[in-house]
């Protein structure tokens, strides 16, 4: 129960103190005070000390009160999490054939009767899953073997590959990176067995967005991708040590660009489906030449090309 406040100022004191004796003590605000003012002022402190002890006392007891429920709210979660978590809910049963002819062998729950905890199954296609189970679907870290060799390790959600994962190919080759929707997406580094390697963003399994190719002879491309081409702005590296930078459509130099050779020889200007249209040619020697006006300069800006 709350506690009363019992009023101690007399029906004729002031209902407040006055601006003016608001922030001096008490003893010289007596003075120079009637022995009625002087009383109703010491009776209306004395209000506003209680006023003030009881606020503090009520603050007090509901800051204990928020406490303590925290306190029991959180046990209570503690409480929960710790049993729902518990391997007391799982148990391990003989091995099954579902309706599916698929087989499992490994944990259930007890309270969906569906499997979950680490568990191993082997579909009818051939495909083995060893690993983490949730609501009777592969969920978690595991491993994924398929009838046709590839091996596919880590993240998996409802059965599909979604995460951060490893694909290992019969061939040899392996992609390492982000998988969503059994797809790669996002960035990932793909190696080749034969020694090419891409590093750089994908979209439903396709390069796509910024990328960098590198081949074992040597040449390179870093730039922009699109449906698995060389698209946008990029620069690439070619057998002979030729260099381009510039533009890119489908893998041909398209728009604006800039070939270089070992030699210091130099091509700008602007090409189309792979072909020089115009533009300006300095050779090794520094003489410049307007591709429109020398043939000359056309034999070697296709050998640029090449």
């Amino acid at each position: 129960m709350e506690p009363t406040i019992k009023s101690t100022k007399n029906n004729n004191s002031p209902s407040q103190i006055p601006p003016s004796l608001s922030f001096k003590p008490e003893r010289e605000l007596n003075s120079g005070l009637s022995p009625q003012d002087r009383q109703d002022l010491s009776a209306l402190l004395k209000e506003h000390r209680i006023i003030n002890a009881y606020c503090a006392a009520v603050i007090k007891e509901m800051v204990k009160n928020m406490q303590k429920n925290v306190s029991e709210i959180y046990k209570t979660l503690k409480k929960v999490h710790i049993n729902v978590t518990s391997s007391e809910l799982l148990e391990l049963r003989p091995p099954c054939v579902k309706e599916t002819g698929d087989k499992y062998l490994g944990q259930w729950s007890k309270l969906s009767d569906r499997e979950e905890g680490q568990g191993i199954t082997i579909t009818t296609e051939g495909t083995v899953y060893k690993g983490l189970w949730k609501d009777g679907f592969p969920d978690g870290e595991g491993t994924f073997i398929y009838a046709d060799g590839v091996i596919y390790q880590g993240d998996v959600k409802k059965g599909l590959r979604q995460g951060k994962g490893v694909m290992i190919y019969p061939d040899g080759d392996r992609y390492e990176g982000n998988w969503e929707d059994n797809k790669r997406n996002g960035y990932g580094i793909t190696t080749c067995a034969t020694g090419d390697r891409y590093e750089g963003e994908y979209v439903n399994n396709t390069k796509e967005g910024t990328g960098t190719l590198s081949r074992k002879d040597g040449r390179y491309y870093n730039g922009e991708w699109k449906q698995g081409k060389y698209n946008g702005y990029g620069c690439t590296l070619k057998k002979k040590g030729n260099e381009y930078f510039g533009c890119f459509e489908k893998e041909k130099f398209t728009g604006l660009g800039t070939f270089i050779k070992p030699d210091g020889s130099m091509f700008e200007g602007e090409g189309k489906n792979g072909k020089p249209k115009h533009g300006r040619y300095t050779d090794s020697l520094g003489r410049e030449y307007n591709f429109t006006d020398c043939h000359k300069s056309r034999a070697v800006i296709r050998n640029l090309l090449k």
